[in-house]
């Protein structure tokens, strides 16, 4: 009878090593698709910023909730660089016009126009 269960107690710890061994690697995997969500995130953000320089429209609107998946989250965009923050991670992408020094977070909403050559904050 001792036999039996001390079979049993092997087979458990066996299983929960494997176990152990499968949840790092797929916990890893999971993280990298959300980095990768993110990244995908900012430059889309920069595309439709890089649309509405090429549009025929003079002032853009940007509510931060339409913008930016979550609340922690942050925009700023500074010469061609735009920075989207989450969490003190940054991902990065690149806008093709210039712009001055624009932060969008999650509960503001800024408007956009064009200058000489570059984006800048519309009077509000």
């Amino acid at each position: 009878m001792i036999e039996f269960t001390l079979s049993r107690v092997a087979v458990f710890a066996c299983g929960a090593v494997l176990l152990a061994a499968a949840v790092v690697p797929i916990s890893e995997s999971y993280e990298g698709r959300k980095d990768a969500d993110l990244a995908g995130a900012a430059d889309k953000v920069a595309l439709m910023i890089d649309a509405f320089w090429d549009s025929e429209a003079d002032v853009m609107t940007l509510r931060g909730w339409d913008v930016l998946p979550f609340q922690d989250m942050s925009v700023e965009i500074d010469g061609h660089v735009l920075t989207m923050t989450k969490s003190g991670r940054e991902y990065r992408s690149l806008v093709e016009h210039p712009a001055d020094r624009i932060s969008i977070s999650y509960n503001s909403i800024i408007s956009l126009k064009r200058g000489d050559g570059f984006l800048i904050l519309a009077d509000q």
